[in-house]
């Protein structure tokens, strides 16, 4: 037999069973939703768990590698809101919209970037939080968020968000069936990004064999490189600055940010080379341009075919080489430019080495000793080592790295497809399911 439906007039909830209710959420809970402190507390080594919205990880808190706060800092904080079992967490400033339950009893605090939404006895806790991560919860977020230096969403406005509402039987059912189906496609999506870590894991450990031991077995000889102890008789490890080309300007970084900035853009003229152009490897479908001035002022930055050019911020350590017929433009700051001496290494297999394996970022970070970097400079580049191959043997390994990768690259390929699938059927049946378009026997 056929629902029944009812318009909410609402967009993103639409039509609902004609018995179901809508509410803002102020009227559904049973104390007003708090904010952490908006104080910077001072952390300790142990103590009290501390969470930021970064707690929240896909949909679940996260207390690894947590902060701490202290009992006394932990006991004020209590005075304005004090975080329990069954409480509903939102993110409300940078990363808004990250929702998780609270589902333990021991203790803990939260910073201001979280909310805490304690439910009455007319909504289920596990119910609001699928609500919450659904289509229609999240575009409300969206809708009501305003942006400043970064987004925000404001308690009041948290208040006013409207919750569909069946009856509480019926919550309890919806919220448990989807708990179970979510969970079902999270573990499947999980399965898949670890195929897809054991893939990249697998492609490494290839371009890096075949990059210091060669295709077949050979003498080995001695190198003075911890993390290349042997290559192949006939080879050479060279740091990069010896491997440029041997030509004026081999090397050029981008200007000043204060030189180029985004007032500097115009809607055409000269191509500004950034981030976007390199990471798509797109260069003549562009919107980001400068005017005939700027570009006579910032000349000696400017950009020709067969420069390399190297993403040193955001996505790091990737490279694009400038095509031909590419037109005229400008450095972004964020780009450094060289060219290579294809007598040592073809472009193609430096392209498999910064692009498709660690093998120059493995040593971006050894420099660096540290687990993450947020900028490549110069001098870090400079250092690099790169191996040096006789070139008919580096012409046989750079095709069959070429055919193995583009191989491994498309099995990875169909993986981000069964994902994205698979999260484009989460977020359907949490619109269907809380928003009454299937319904559920009570």
């Amino acid at each position: 037999m056929e629902n029944k439906m009812k318009n909410t007039n609402i967009d993103c909830i639409g039509a609902i069973p004609i018995e179901w209710d809508v509410k803002p959420l102020k009227y559904l809970v049973r104390q007003p939703i708090t904010d952490g402190p908006h104080e910077t507390p001072e952390f300790t080594e142990s103590g009290v768990p501390f969470l930021s919205v970064d707690g929240i990880q896909k949909g679940k808190l996260i207390f690894e590698n947590t902060r701490f706060v202290s009992e006394y800092d932990a006991n004020r904080y209590d005075l304005k809101v004090k975080p329990e079992f069954n409480d509903i967490l939102l993110g409300k400033a940078a990363s808004i919209g990250k929702v998780a339950i609270v589902d333990r009893n021991d203790r803990f605090q939260i910073w201001s970037p979280l909310a805490v939404i304690k439910t009455n006895k007319l909504l289920n806790p596990l119910f609001l939080k699928y609500y919450l991560m659904s289509p229609t919860g999240q575009k409300m977020i969206e809708d009501y968020a305003t942006e400043n230096t970064q987004k925000n969403i404001a308690m009041e406005d948290i208040e006013r968000l409207k919750i569909v509402l069946p009856t509480y039987d019926e919550q309890v059912k919806i919220a448990s069936l989807l708990d179970e189906k979510c969970t079902i496609i999270d573990e499947m999506i999980e399965d898949k990004t670890n195929q897809i870590q054991l893939l990249n894991d697998y492609k490494n450990s290839l371009v890096y064999n075949v990059v210091t031991k060669g295709l077949t077995e050979t003498e080995l000889i001695n190198s003075k490189y911890d993390f290349i102890p042997q290559i192949p008789k006939g080879w050479k490890l060279k740091r990069f600055k010896y491997c440029l080309a041997k030509t004026k300007n081999n090397l050029r970084v981008g200007p000043f940010g204060s030189n180029l900035t985004s007032d500097d853009y115009t809607s055409e003229g000269y191509l500004v080379y950034n981030q976007r152009v390199v990471l798509d490897n797109e260069y003549f479908n562009n919107d980001v341009f400068v005017s005939q001035d700027k570009y006579n002022e910032l000349i000696d930055f400017s950009v020709y075919p067969g420069d390399i050019l190297l993403t040193t911020r955001g996505t790091i350590g990737k490279i694009s080489e400038v095509p031909f017929n590419a037109p005229e433009g400008i450095l972004h700051p964020c780009i450094i430019k060289f060219k290579i001496n294809e007598d040592l290494i073809n472009i193609r297999l430096l392209k498999i080495l910064f692009n498709d394996s660690n093998f120059v970022m493995d040593q971006f970070m050894r420099m660096s000793n540290s687990t993450t970097i947020e900028v490549i400079y110069s001098y870090s580049l400079k250092e690099i080592i790169l191996p040096c191959i006789p070139a008919d043997e580096q012409e046989r390994i750079t095709n069959y790295l070429e055919d193995k990768i583009k191989k491994i690259n498309s099995i990875i390929e169909e993986q981000y497809i069964a994902i994205d699938t698979l999260n484009e059927y989460k977020k359907s049946i949490l619109y269907e399911y809380v928003t009454g378009k299937k319904q559920v026997e009570v």
